[in-house]
C-alpha cells in the first residue's frame, strides 16, 4: 500500500508541474506573441507616419511650384484636387492609398480673429460683424424648429472673448466676460486674445453644436467655414496686430460666399461657385478664368455694392492646411499642417503648425 500511495502522489506531483511548466510555456508564448504583435504594430505606426510625413512635404513642394506658375488660387489649380495629388503621388513609387492627400486654403474660410481690428483693442470690424451675422442668420433659418441663440448674442460674446483694454467691460446686453464664465458649473476664464483655435467657439456663452451644423455635403465641421489663421505680417497704422479679414472667392465654399454678397444676393453664391467651377463637355478643364473682377462677369453690382464686395475679398492666398494620411498594412497615420508660403531667397513653406490626427 505504501508503495502504490507513493507512486500516486509521484504522479499527482508529475501532472502539477507539468501543468505549471505548461502554463509557463502559454504564457511566455502569450507574452512573446503580444510583443511580437506590438513590434509589428509599431513598425507599421512608424512607416505610416514617415508616409504621412512624406505627404506633408509633397504637399509644400505643390504649394511651391504653384507659386511659381500662378498669381492666384483656386480650385482649378492641382493642389486642390485629392485626385490628381493622389496620382502625383503614385508617380513617386507609392503604392495606391499608402499615401492620401488633401490640401485646402485657409484664407477661404472667416477669419475669426478679425471681428476685432486689433490686438490688443476692442474696436469692432464692422465689416467683419456681418459676415457672422449673415452665416448665423442663414442657419437659424435652416433650422427653424431648433432653439439657437441670436446672432448678435453670439457676436458680442465673441467680441468679448477676443477684446482687451475695456476694463472687462460687456458688449451689449448679452455679452460675456470672465466674470460671467467663472459663474459656470465648470469655471473658466475668458482669454482676452485671439482664439487658438476654431473649436473654442464652443466656448462662448451660449453656443452649442447645433449653431454651426449646416446641410451641405461639403461642410462637415466648423473647421471649415472658421480659421483662426491670417495674421498680417505688417502692424496697423496705430502700432496693432490685426487680421486683414479678406476672403479667397477663387475658394470659399458656397456657405461663406453667402455671407460676402449684399442683402437679398444670398443665392447668387451658387452662380459664383459654378462659374467657377465650370468645365468644358469633356471634363478636361475649366473654361473660365479667375481673374481679378471675375465675379463681374456673373452678378451685376451698383458701385457701392462693388466696393463693399472689394474690401472683404481677395484672389489668392499664402496660409493653406495639408492633410496626409500614410497607411502601412492596416495601420493609418494621419498629420494636419498648417503652412505659409512665403518668398524669401525663392518661394518656400514654413509650418506654422503640425497635429496628429485621431
Amino acid at each position: 500500500m505504501p508503495c502504490k500511495y507513493n507512486s500516486g502522489m509521484a504522479l499527482v506531483v508529475t501532472l502539477a508541474v507539468v501543468a505549471v511548466v505548461i502554463t509557463c510555456v502559454l504564457e511566455l508564448n502569450r507574452t512573446v506573441t503580444r510583443q511580437a504583435v506590438a513590434a509589428h504594430q509599431q513598425n507599421d505606426r512608424f512607416l505610416a507616419r514617415e508616409k504621412a510625413m512624406a505627404g506633408i512635404h509633397f504637399g509644400m513642394a505643390v504649394l511651391v511650384q504653384d507659386a511659381m506658375d500662378t498669381l492666384e488660387d483656386s480650385l482649378q489649380e492641382d493642389w486642390a484636387n485629392p485626385e490628381t495629388l493622389g496620382l502625383a503621388v503614385e508617380q513617386m513609387g507609392f503604392k495606391p492609398g499608402d499615401i492620401r492627400l488633401r490640401i485646402e486654403d485657409e484664407l477661404g474660410k472667416i477669419q475669426m480673429n478679425a471681428l476685432i481690428k486689433g490686438f490688443p483693442g476692442h474696436e469692432v470690424n464692422w465689416d467683419q460683424k456681418m459676415i457672422w451675422s449673415k452665416l448665423l442668420e442663414f442657419n437659424r433659418n435652416e433650422n427653424p424648429g431648433v432653439n439657437l441663440p441670436d446672432p448678435s448674442q453670439v457676436i458680442n460674446c465673441a467680441k468679448d472673448w477676443l477684446d482687451s483694454n475695456d476694463n472687462e467691460a460687456v458688449t451689449g446686453l448679452s455679452g460675456a466676460e470672465t466674470d460671467d464664465y467663472l459663474r459656470l458649473e465648470t469655471p473658466y476664464t475668458c482669454t482676452n486674445g485671439p482664439f487658438e483655435h476654431p473649436g473654442e467657439l464652443f466656448n462662448l456663452m451660449g453656443v452649442t453644436g447645433e449653431l454651426f451644423e449646416f446641410e451641405s455635403e461639403t461642410v462637415t465641421g466648423i473647421g471649415d467655414l472658421y480659421t483662426v489663421y491670417g495674421l498680417s505680417e505688417k502692424k496697423s497704422r496705430d502700432g496693432k496686430y490685426y487680421y486683414p479679414g479678406r476672403i479667397n472667392i477663387n475658394t470659399a465654399r458656397i456657405e461663406v460666399l453667402e455671407t460676402l454678397l449684399p442683402e437679398g444676393m444670398s443665392l447668387r453664391a451658387e452662380d459664383l461657385a459654378a462659374y467657377r467651377d465650370q468645365q468644358d463637355r469633356q471634363g478636361a478643364g475649366f473654361v473660365n478664368l479667375l481673374d481679378k473682377g471675375w465675379y463681374e462677369r456673373v452678378i451685376e453690382f451698383t458701385e457701392k455694392e462693388k466696393s463693399d464686395f472689394d474690401r472683404v475679398i481677395r484672389y489668392s492666398s499664402h496660409i493653406f492646411s495639408i492633410r496626409a494620411t500614410g497607411k502601412e498594412n492596416q495601420t493609418r497615420v494621419t498629420l494636419r499642417a498648417v503652412v505659409q508660403r512665403e518668398q524669401a531667397n525663392g518661394w518656400r513653406c514654413r509650418v506654422l503648425q503640425m497635429v496628429r490626427e485621431l
